[in-house]
């Protein structure tokens, strides 16, 4: 039986290319926009075709056409307020309907859509049913999915929505998994964009989060490396290092999907199940690939927790953050007050008057992770 034929469209940096071949899924065809993802897709990619336009390749030929389209009508975490979602002509994640018009003309067999779960929300319920609704008139039967990268092997709490569509008639997949584990908290891994805290490096990683995630031991504040982030979302240690200085591999990175949760994908849309649940590697081999953060990375993270403590923006973090981190970032200050700005100062005299900054009684020697991926 010979293998089947892939085209990746708005490929970032490869994610569901990985999966794909993974699966024995050959990967011909890639369409990218952007320059750094060019530079890493050519150089892992070599034999691929690679094209810049997502919205007039030829997919003649292709037996599944994978589109991770634009978040950032959609995102929580890069939308404007309310979302623009589909429909807005100047959302970033409108090109889908351009894309799925030329899926639509070369008939491929399967077709897999990948965006942020927002998706899957009460907000976005009329693109997403105008969507599937596309789909079903173009001869598609769909069914869609929220995959948490973290139920697959990944040490990351990554969900994703999924849209998978065959040509044919077929069973909704069943995904009711539960993962759980004992760690010792070395870190408390930090979400520095949306203010989320959990043991064990379970950090949730976005494209604008300026040092992703950070990494908060009883003494210091570390954040962790693009090769960490690679780890996180399941690629070879320096995979992303075409695409150029440190910035653009973390906005790559932020900007790609877990190749955990693209290989659950797959294997749901083309045998209609997924492989047992992968137990999450030790995230203490993370530790290498984590360096000092700098003072303005403390620092800001300091004062944003304080703002959301004092309530003047909206309240976005969680006890553990509070409890370990606040009292690390201001021992930071304390210890580096050349690094310090005046209103850095200010916030923290504020969380003093609000007893914010005294250390916790101690740190647990244990903590359970419980990670759930619904179907």
């Amino acid at each position: 039986m010979s293998r089947l034929s892939a085209a990746s469209l708005f490929a970032g940096i490869g994610g569901f290319d990985l999966a794909a071949e993974a699966l024995g899924v050959s990967v011909k065809l890639q369409a990218e926009i952007d320059a750094s993802a060019q530079h890493v897709l050519r150089s892992r990619f070599p034999g691929v075709e690679l094209v810049d336009d997502a919205t007039s390749v030829d997919l003649r030929g292709i037996d599944v056409v994978m589109a991770g389209f634009p978040c950032q009508g959609l995102s929580a975490a890069a939308a404007t307020p309310g979302g623009q979602g589909l429909f807005d002509p100047s959302s970033p994640s409108a090109v889908i309907w351009t894309a799925l018009t030329r899926i639509f003309w070369a008939a491929p067999e399967y077709l897999l859509l990948e965006n942020a779960d927002s998706l899957s929300t009460a907000q976005y319920a009329a693109d997403m049913q105008a969507l599937v609704g596309l789909l079903a008139e173009n001869g598609y039967y769909a069914h869609t999915v929220n995959l948490n990268a973290g139920c697959f092997g990944s040490m990351m709490r990554r969900a994703r929505t999924f849209i998978l569509a065959r040509r044919r008639p077929w069973s909704r997949p069943s995904l009711d998994k539960r993962v759980a584990w004992i760690c010792d908290p070395y870190a408390i891994g930090v979400n520095n964009q949306q203010g989320g805290a959990l043991f064990c490096a379970q950090p949730s990683v976005t494209k604008k989060a300026t040092t992703y995630t950070l990494f908060v031991t009883q003494n210091e504040v570390r954040s962790v490396t693009p090769e960490g982030v690679e780890v996180l979302f399941g690629y070879p240690v320096g995979w992303t290092e075409p695409a150029g200085k440190k910035g653009a591999r973390y906005a790559r990175l932020g900007n790609t999907v877990s190749t955990h949760a693209a290989k659950a994908a797959f294997e749901l849309l083309l045998h209609g199940s997924t492989a047992t649940s992968i137990p999450t590697a030790d995230y203490g081999a993370l530790e290498p690939l984590t360096v000092p953060a700098p003072g303005g990375t403390a620092g800001s993270a300091f004062g944003r927790i304080t703002r959301t403590v004092l309530g003047t923006r909206n309240p976005n973090t969680n006890a553990i953050e509070m409890t370990y981190c606040v009292p690390v970032y201001a021992a930071w200050m304390h210890a580096h007050p050349d690094d310090v700005s005046p209103a850095m100062w200010d916030y923290l005299a504020l969380a003093e008057q609000h007893g914010l900054v005294a250390a916790p009684r101690a740190w647990p020697r244990h903590v359970e992770v419980v990670m759930e991926q619904r179907g």
